[in-house]
């Protein structure tokens, strides 16, 4: 556990007087404490301790108004509460004072620093008023630190645009990201002023004044503040520019600009040297000859890993050279981090490239490499790092050349040398790394003492040591720790870009994406893709489908030999995980979904499953084990739902080691996923159908690829039909109820079988329905009304539900008066509770509103508006009370959007767009942007802006927006209906039609071509 901060320990304070200017502050601290430093007595303000570089900092927000007065109860309250105190920042934002000599814009960075005769702060309002209104200062401020202006000097000649590095934060705080779509600036990244800032009591919001205050003072930007700390404390000034001091001035570039500023702040204190650098002055070279360790630089060449190509990682290397770096070292204490993550995460290259800049910036320190992956690959490792007895001679053979004839009892003694002369080194600035351990507890056993790795590091009593393992709960022991993720975007992108040749880029982010970054799936897909000249799109397409894993990661056998001790560990201790990991690895990375297991209650699963699912044993009893070996990570979203996830290469690896069993992993989990499948009709189904999709597209990929076996079940690849069905993936679905049709047709029948069938049928001609294939939707009704007539069970409440499905083929087809027929007698029919218990309440009442919705967009398209408008607000209403909380369903968005239509109709453009966007933009998070019901939306609001064009033209209104708006969306739709229906498509006429009067006909009547019908329900 973190001891808890110490302000006394802190050097530097952090002043920043905005919420806004401390959330930046801390995002840019290397590390911050988790705890709160204890609060002495009169202590007014709550500080946070971290670090930057070798420098311990305290941030702290003000406790009252802003103002210089605010600013000398502040200098008072730190110089207090920080008896260590050597200097302070000031950093924020303030107001640009543009001129024609600084070509500032907004987001840049104004630095307080001398300037002719002036101080780098003036306190334009400190002075006494005298005779004629003139005003007389009252004194000039202190200079800046003379130490803090030569640290400033030095950027500036150097290159002041290193501290753009520190703004990669903003990759991951999109509060601070730049504002888009704005014409104040051109710039890409910020711009650093030096000069006077003026600092006062009044908010400055007038270009007049503004510029009355440059030509008396000069100054490149106006704050409130500075003045008031610069007489009491040694400080730097540091300002983003948020704002040009005028009448314009606003909050939406403060999170940016307070950023920027941060940034450079950060970049001075890592170019301040740290006071324990004198200490490497005092340092003597070792005499190698005293000590029994191998010369350095061979016994590294021995035991660092091969490197490969390295990117990114400067927030970990910042955080090791923190902890761990030679300059932040004291020779009385030991010093221990571990760093645990996924295989392949880059561990191992990311403590090798620690090791080469400590060994760059300081040759004299002493480095040892040891793993810890194995027992003999510990006692070898270690024994390397020893003088062989011969090695003055020519021919010397080093002890782990011999370590097969090396008796146990001496390897051992070699071992306790090794560490006991560790602890003997006159000085203890040392840095050991012990890269692998996974090794959970201690062993207790005699025979495998030497392997006791955490008994031999608790042993040591000063020196740096690094340890690195793939188990959190084997480095949760020291501290600190720190988890080691795949590469940044960027950093995997650059990695990607450096090996592959451009034209193969294709799908590179998404690849990135599914790989999460990691490393060395990164490298072995990099491999890949060159050896077999393959694209990354094609690349990417093998993982997607789950394709075979030697084409996936080619010949390289890195990945599966570091995961084999872990997963040899788990098979042989906790063999139901094991089993878990199995089985989830045939299915979606992105959901180990384990409710699913506990329906597996038949004898046509595993036993281990069948006890599993028999004992309803709760995950708790897995995943502390899986998460630890990082097998599985926890994943929270947005809105606090938890699931876990698996790394795609870690299924890969899995499914090969499990190869022999792979049909009967495939054969549960489709029957799991296809249990778990839900009635449309059931109050909240909807999630759960979405959840499904994903482990539905893979199982459907094994029913292609014939890995599913000879029992086909049909009812469970109905279930995976309904999934593709409701989640409008018509085409799967059409294939899928075909398949079903022919099976059933070339099979002789039950009465079981036959009602089977006419459901499989009715469900084809809804999928029909909806891929606009209207003669072949009805041919399903009635075949599949047929068959339940033969039956006889054709009840009234089968016949109705034909009907309905009937009149929503009818309006597709433009048959209004046919569907509106249809439409109010089912409506009449399923309007209250029937004799039959076929239906439950819950699904009669969603059907009755789908069939009030349907009969509201005949309405609509037959011309009676204000009636249709009021069917869809009494059907809203009615969803609403019915689904009551949770997730919105596809019936509520369909019925927003024929609001939006009528709302169009009637002229009530604000309200229509409103309910146009909220359904693309849910639909777009179902189903994508590019998916037909997306697309359809998309084309409707095209319209309503139109005709909103045709209604602000005759009003005199500037139309220009809606025109733009419009074209581009118009655009985006035909470009997709070329895509899936060709040029000679009736849409693509439609669009065309509808774009060319939009951009010819401006200035005449606007064209009233209707987007395409609500065909579906």
């Amino acid at each position: 556990m973190a001891q808890s901060p110490q302000l006394h320990e802190c050097t530097i304070v952090w002043l920043c007087p905005l919420e806004v200017e401390l959330r930046a502050a801390i995002a840019m601290l290397d590390r911050v404490s988790d705890h709160v430093p204890h609060r002495a007595r009169g202590q007014h303000v709550v500080y946070t301790v971290g670090e930057i570089g070798p420098h311990k900092i305290a941030v702290v927000g003000y406790y009252q108004e802003q103002g210089l007065a605010a600013s000398g109860s502040m200098a008072a309250e730190v110089r207090r509460d920080l008896p260590r105190l050597q200097f302070g920042l000031l950093v924020g934002i303030a107001g640009g004072i543009p001129s024609s000599a600084n070509d500032m814009q907004l987001g840049d960075v104004a630095v307080a620093v001398p300037e002719g005769d002036r101080p780098g702060i003036v306190g334009y309002d400190l002075g006494k008023a005298g005779e004629d209104d003139c005003f007389e200062l009252k004194h000039w401020q202190n200079s800046t630190d003379p130490m803090l202006r030569s640290v400033i000097n030095v950027i500036r000649a150097r290159e002041d645009s290193r501290f753009w590095r520190h703004l990669r934060v903003v990759e991951n705080r999109p509060e601070f990201r730049r504002p888009e779509n704005t014409s104040e600036t051109n710039r890409i990244y910020p711009k650093v002023h030096y000069g006077t800032i003026l600092s006062g009591n009044t908010v400055i919001k007038s270009q007049s004044k503004r510029d009355q205050l440059r030509e008396l003072y000069g100054g490149i930007a106006v704050e409130m503040e500075a003045a008031g700390i610069m007489t009491r404390l040694p400080v730097a000034v540091i300002r983003g520019i948020s704002d040009f001091a005028d009448s314009s001035k606003n909050s939406t570039w403060q999170p940016y600009a307070a950023i920027a500023a941060a940034a450079y702040a950060k970049e001075v204190l890592l170019s301040y040297p740290a006071k324990l650098k004198r200490l490497k002055q005092g340092l003597q070279p070792q005499n190698t000859n005293s000590t029994p360790f191998a010369d350095k630089r061979m016994r590294l060449a021995k035991a660092l890993p091969e490197r490969w190509a390295f990117v990114g990682r400067e927030e970990e290397l910042a955080f090791l050279h923190s902890e761990l770096g030679f300059p932040s070292q004291s020779s009385i204490q030991k010093h221990a981090v571990g760093l645990w993550g996924l295989t392949g995460v880059g561990k191992s290259q990311l403590a090798a490239r620690f090791v080469h800049q400590q060994l760059s910036s300081y040759p004299e320190r002493e480095i040892f490499w040891i793993s810890g992956e194995s027992r003999d690959s510990f006692e070898e490792s270690v024994i390397n790092m020893l003088k062989s007895r011969q090695e003055s001679s020519s021919t010397a053979t080093s002890h782990s050349a011999l370590l097969p004839v090396i008796p146990e009892g001496e390897r051992r003694a070699l071992v306790n040398l090794f560490f006991a002369e560790l602890n003997r080194l006159n000085d203890g600035r040392w840095l050991l790394i012990i890269d692998g351990v996974n090794q959970a507890n201690s062993t207790a056993t005699q025979e495998a003492h030497s392997y006791d790795i955490h008994s031999y590091a608790r042993g040591l009593t000063r020196g740096s040591i690094l340890l690195t393992s793939q188990r959190r709960d084997v480095v949760e022991r020291y501290h600190p720790i720190r988890e080691v993720k795949g590469l940044k975007d960027g950093d995997a992108m650059s990695l990607l870009k450096s090996q592959i040749h451009s034209h193969s880029m294709q799908g590179a982010q998404d690849l990135i994406s599914l790989l999460k970054g990691l490393p060395l799936a990164l490298r072995l897909a990099i491999s890949v893709i060159c050896r077999f000249r393959v694209e990354v799109q094609e690349y990417l397409e093998m993982w997607k489908s789950h394709g075979d894993v030697s084409e996936i990661l080619g010949t390289d056998e890195t990945l599966y030999r570091s995961m084999e001790l872990s997963l040899e560990d788990l098979e042989s201790s906790y063999p139901v995980a094991a089993n878990l990991l199995a089985l989830f690895s045939f299915l979606d990375h992105r959901d180990f979904w384990y409710e699913l297991c506990l329906n597996a209650a038949d004898d046509t699963f595993p036993q281990w499953l069948q006890n599993l699912a028999g004992n309803k044993t709760p995950f708790r009893h897995y995943y502390p084990l899986l998460a630890d070996l990082s097998f599985i990570e926890l994943k929270i979203s947005a809105n606090g739902s938890r699931t876990w996830e698996t790394h795609p290469a870690i299924q890969a690896v899995v499914r090969r080691r499990f190869q022999e069993k792979e049909r009967e992993y495939i054969r549960s989990a489709i029957s799991l996923v296809a249990d778990q499948v839900p009635r449309s009709s059931m109050a909240n189904s909807w999630p759960t159908i979405r959840r499904l999709l994903p482990h539905a597209q893979i199982c459907w990929s094994y029913v292609k690829a014939g890995k599913w076996g000879s029992s086909t079940n049909l009812t469970e690849l109905e279930s995976l039909a309904r999934v593709f069905r409701q989640t409008g993936h018509y085409e799967e679905a059409s294939i899928i109820y075909r398949m079903i049709a022919r099976g059933l047709d070339n099979h002789s029948h039950t009465p079981e079988s036959l009602e089977f069938f006419a459901d499989v049928l009715a469900n084809l001609g809804l999928v029909y329905t909806h891929q606009h294939k209207s003669e072949a939707a009805l041919g399903s009704f009635d075949r599949s009304s047929s068959i339940m007539s033969e039956l006889g069970t054709l009840t009234p409440h089968a016949s109705m539900s034909i009907m309905y499905n009937k009149a929503v083929v009818f309006m597709m087809t433009d048959r209004l008066d046919e569907a509106e027929t249809y439409l109010r007698d089912a409506a009449e029919y399923f309007a209250y509770d029937t004799s039959e218990n076929t239906l439950i309440e819950d699904e009669r009442r969603s059907l009755y509103f789908r069939i009030l919705n349907d009969l509201g967009e005949v309405m609509l398209r037959k011309g009676s508006i204000p009636e249709a408008l009021r069917v869809f607000q009494h059907v809203y209403y009615g969803l609403g009370d019915f689904s009551r909380q949770g997730d919105p369903q596809p019936a509520q968005i369909s019925l927003k959007l024929n609001m939006g239509r009528a709302l169009t109709r009637l002229g009530d453009f604000s309200k229509a767009r409103e309910l146009l966007e909220e359904v693309i933009s849910i639909y777009t998070e179902w189903w994508g942007r590019r998916h037909p019901e997306t697309m359809r939306v998309i084309d409707e609001l095209a319209w309503t802006l139109m005709n909103e064009c045709k209604d602000k033209q005759a009003k005199g209104d500037d139309i220009d927006s809606e025109v733009q708006h419009s074209g581009e969306l118009w655009n985006e739709a035909l470009d997709f209906y070329r895509r899936i229906g060709g040029d000679a498509s009736d849409t693509v006429a439609r669009i065309e039609a509808n774009l060319s009067q939009l951009f010819s006909n401006i200035g005449n009547s606007l064209p009233l071509y209707l987007p395409s019908p609500n065909s579906t329900s």
